[in-house]
C-alpha cells in the first residue's frame, strides 16, 4: 500500500496536485505508487530535478502518486530498477497521508514522530506494490521523518492505517 495522500491538514480533500520529477537510470530499486522519494541533488538532460526512493532517517520530498508510462513497454509495472523515467509526486508538507504501521501502534503515539521503513516495492500479479511503512517499532522522537496525526478506524494492531504527514522535508530545509 505505501503512502496515500488523502487531504490537507486543514481538512480540504486531496485535489491531485503534483510535481513532475525525473528518475535516473541508475536507481537501485523498483519504484511504485505510494513510495516516498527524495531529491537527489541532480537533474536530467532537460533540467528536471531527479528523485529516488527515500531512505530511513533522511529527508523526504513527496509521495509518488503516478508514474509516467513507458510507451515501448506498456505492460511495465512501476518503474523498474535501472530504468530512467518520470514520476509525479504530491509534495505538500501539509498533506495528510494514509500509511500502514510496521508494528503495533499505541494511541499515545499520535502526535509523535517516527522514521519510515523504506522497504523496496515488489511485483504481485502484474502490479508494483509499495511496501513502505511508518516505523512504529522505533522510538518516537521530535526529529523524525513522519509525524503521526491519527489512527484510521482506531486500530492499534500491526498494519494499522495511520494518518501522517512529512515531518522532515527537503522543501523547507536550508542547504538541501
Amino acid at each position: 500500500m505505501g503512502f496515500k495522500p488523502v487531504q490537507s491538514i486543514g481538512g480540504a480533500p486531496y485535489n491531485g496536485k503534483v510535481q513532475t520529477f525525473g528518475v535516473a537510470s541508475g536507481h537501485a530499486t523498483l519504484l511504485a505508487v505510494g513510495d516516498l522519494c527524495t531529491i537527489t541533488g541532480t537533474a536530467d538532460a532537460t533540467g528536471l530535478a531527479l528523485v529516488d526512493a527515500s531512505a530511513a532517517a533522511g529527508l523526504i520530498t513527496g509521495c509518488i502518486v503516478s508514474i509516467e508510462p513507458n510507451f515501448s513497454n506498456l505492460e511495465q509495472a512501476g518503474l523498474p530498477a535501472g530504468t530512467a523515467g518520470k514520476v509525479k509526486l504530491a509534495v505538500d508538507r501539509n498533506m495528510l497521508m494514509e500509511a500502514p504501521s510496521s508494528t503495533t501502534v499505541a494511541v499515545t503515539d499520535v502526535g509523535g514522530n517516527s522514521e519510515i521503513v523504506a522497504t523496496a516495492a515488489t511485483l504481485s500479479g502484474g502490479l508494483a506494490i509499495s511496501n513502505m511503512t511508518v516505523n512504529t517499532a522505533a522510538a518516537i522522537s521530535g526529529t523524525a521523518q513522519i509525524r503521526i496525526e491519527g489512527l484510521k478506524d482506531g486500530g492499534t494492531a500491526a498494519g494499522t492505517i495511520l494518518y501522517c504527514r512529512i515531518n522532515e522535508s527537503t522543501l523547507d530545509t536550508v542547504g538541501v
